[in-house]
């Protein structure tokens, strides 16, 4: 599990807490818990990806209210899918 409290690049008001979960009995699969997001997504990139160059799978670019406190996404990195909860 890694938790992440963080402001957004150059507007400290804006504010990011979240967890990134990794399963070792379930390889492929990651999971984000969004417990606090000031913006709803408006400024974020959500997805998962491989390596730098590699294939990923995205559930957002940039969209108003695509993230929401309290929301879950399970990543399947083996299907190339996601489940928004």
């Amino acid at each position: 599990i890694v938790e992440y409290y963080c402001s957004h690049y150059q507007q400290e008001m804006e504010y990011y807490h979240f967890q990134v979960i990794f399963f070792e009995d379930k390889p492929g699969i990651v999971q984000y818990i969004y417990y606090d997001i000031s913006d709803g997504g408006i400024t974020c990139t959500v997805g998962v990806q491989s390596s730098s160059n590699g294939p990923f799978i995205q559930y957002s670019f940039r969209q108003a209210n695509s993230v929401m406190p309290n929301m879950t996404l399970i990543f399947d990195t083996n299907t190339g899918t996601y489940t928004k909860f």
